[in-house]
């Protein structure tokens, strides 16, 4: 495989299917949770097909006729900047093709898409503090860690807060 056939892109309503294999096993590999299909399926669908810009976008990356990877933006405005950071969320590259520069092709693709846009003044992202390997692809494409702390209440996935 060639860094060269590897094709990054918006994603549109056809890669529905993938993006949702993609969280389901995303979710199952990281944190052991099952994701409820239905609720992902309208969620995934609602950013794919509404059109509504302020829900954020996937990106996906193809190779031949297949989706080997895909990750969501979304937006936060920033008063400090004045301008907006694109999260990078949902990130996942299937097994077998990684290490392969899939990630920081799908970085750079978004890179260049932020320099088009005076708006958005830098990328975002967190990750599990023991994913090492997706630290390490990360890092590598010149991010670096911040000194925060994500707190949450999960109203769905968590009843403890119930």
């Amino acid at each position: 495989m060639n860094v060269e056939e590897i094709k990054i892109r918006r994603a549109n309503p056809k890669d529905i299917p993938a993006i949702v294999a993609h969280n389901q096993n995303a979710a199952k590999e990281m944190e052991g949770k099952s994701i409820d299909s239905n609720i992902l399926t309208q969620g995934v669908e609602l950013i794919c097909k509404s059109g509504n810009e302020n829900l954020g976008f996937y990106v996906v990356a193809q190779v031949e006729n297949k989706i080997v990877a895909s990750l969501r933006i979304f937006y936060e405005w920033s008063p400090w900047r004045n301008a907006t950071f694109w999260w990078i969320q949902n990130v996942f590259v299937i097994k077998e093709w990684r290490h392969k520069g899939i990630y920081s092709k799908m970085h750079s693709y978004l890179l260049k898409n932020i320099e088009k846009d005076q708006k958005v003044c830098g990328l975002r992202l967190f990750t599990d503090i023991e994913n090492i390997p997706a630290q390490k692809a990360y890092t590598k494409s010149n991010m670096k860690p911040e000194k925060s702390i994500l707190f949450e209440v999960d109203l769905i996935y968590d009843k403890d807060y119930i």
